[in-house]
């Protein structure tokens, strides 16, 4: 397999797809059912899903920028607004925004990438996780 950020993004919009496929199939007394992790509906899960691509936003806008940093505390208001949603919504959510952060990743140069922290040869001050 291909490495590199851009093989990693592919993987990301194919799971992405499957992902979708699922979701659109379901009915919404199926996103309140337990998921495998025991604890969670399906809604939840798909919540975390939403919210971790949200907050990977912060990420890449830090990584972007030379003295960028990822403002943690704003973390608790995200997941909040995912807390609030109905299970209808959090699926809708959760697809559009992992869809705007795929469509992002997509857009970046190399040169961008390296500063998130996707190509291992990134001095370690430039990068974070995106």
């Amino acid at each position: 397999m291909e490495a590199g950020p851009r093989a990693w993004i592919a993987a990301l919009r194919n799971s992405h797809e499957r992902l979708a496929a699922l979701v659109a199939q379901m009915s919404p007394a199926q996103l309140t059912n337990p998921s495998y992790a025991s604890e969670w509906t399906t809604a939840q899960v798909l919540s975390h899903l939403g919210s971790g691509a949200e907050l990977a936003e912060f990420s890449i806008a830090a990584a972007l920028v030379p003295s960028g940093t990822v403002d943690r505390e704003a973390f608790p208001a995200v997941w909040e607004s995912w807390n609030a949603r109905s299970p209808e919504q959090r699926a809708a959510d959760c697809l559009t925004t992992n869809e705007a952060r795929l469509d992002r990743l997509e857009q970046l140069s190399d040169a961008e990438l390296a500063k998130c922290g996707w190509i291992s040869s990134a001095p370690s001050s430039t990068r974070a996780d995106c």
